[in-house]
């Protein structure tokens, strides 16, 4: 029931990954995040519900003895097709560690920290921190891929 509710909401991202008309890594990476980080501030509380739900459903599954998946792992998928351009520039264990970094500032979570932890209300600010986390996280993978060819 939940997956459906967050579905139809993830229809924007869906439709730019779809029609991505760059191949430009910091480009794609900034539309997606801000396509991603858009929903979760337009309808924090559907998505904060939808959070709560995929929670009690790991606490369920570990009190039921079982390890299965609540979540799809969208993330992982929009952002396999964001990098998509570094699959020939960084080795398959560094990208992966970039994409499983990169996943910390996408949708609901990021979100929750900024307003519940962070205390930061606007929601511009929100996301211009959320992008300047994603970008030097990308750059920061691309510097330290290139130091080690150097050497």
């Amino acid at each position: 029931m939940s997956e459906l509710a967050v579905t139809h909401d993830i229809q924007p991202v869906e439709q730019l990954l779809a029609s991505f008309d760059t191949d430009e890594v910091e480009d794609r990476l900034v539309q997606l995040l801000d396509a991603s980080v858009s929903i979760a501030l337009a309808d924090e509380y559907v998505m904060r519900s939808a959070l709560r739900v995929f929670l009690d459903q790991w606490f369920e599954n570990r009190r039921l003895g079982h390890d299965t998946p609540v979540r799809e792992g969208r993330r992982m998928r929009w952002l396999d097709q964001a990098l998509a351009p570094l699959q020939h520039r960084l080795p398959p264990a560094e990208l992966r560690r970039l994409q499983a970094a990169l996943a910390l500032t996408l949708s609901i979570e990021p979100v929750t920290i900024m307003h519940d932890v962070c205390h930061v209300d606007d929601d511009a600010e929100v996301l211009a921190i959320l992008r300047w986390a994603a970008l030097a996280m990308l750059h920061t993978a691309l510097e330290t891929s290139e130091g080690a060819a150097e050497r």
